[in-house]
């Protein structure tokens, strides 16, 4: 069927792709990279320390630390909002309209709990 035509091609082009990620991987880490290759680009996520064993990453850390760290304290960065976001969505991290709901109240301040519980 059309269907099926055009999910083979989707799959095609995920299958190059995969194969261009896994060449940059390699030129760029090199001998850095530890592990089998069906292990390492096999399309599993990797926690930071699993990622750090194998070579993956160097470390684990954030934008702006990175660049105070080359560039000395005085480096400036700008966030750049993708939405504008109302006053209660800066507040609660939920929109107006969501608050009026009981259960998407209870659901969000569950996943607040869970993010105050295990990070982000």
């Amino acid at each position: 069927t059309n269907l099926t035509v055009r999910m083979r091609a989707v799959q095609e082009m995920l299958d190059k792709i995969h194969v261009l990620f896994v060449q940059m991987v390699k030129d760029r880490r090199g001998g850095r990279l530890s592990g089998e290759e069906d292990d390492l680009f096999n399309g599993a996520f990797w926690i930071a320390g699993d990622a750090m064993d194998h070579g993956l990453i160097d470390r684990t850390g954030d934008l702006r630390a990175l660049l105070q760290e080359r560039f000395g304290e005085g480096v400036k960065s700008q966030t750049i909002e993708t939405e504008k976001k109302g006053f209660l969505t800066r507040l609660l991290g939920a929109d107006a309209g969501s608050l009026l709901d009981p259960s998407a109240m209870i659901a969000h301040f569950e996943k607040a709990g869970l993010w105050a519980r295990f990070g982000r």
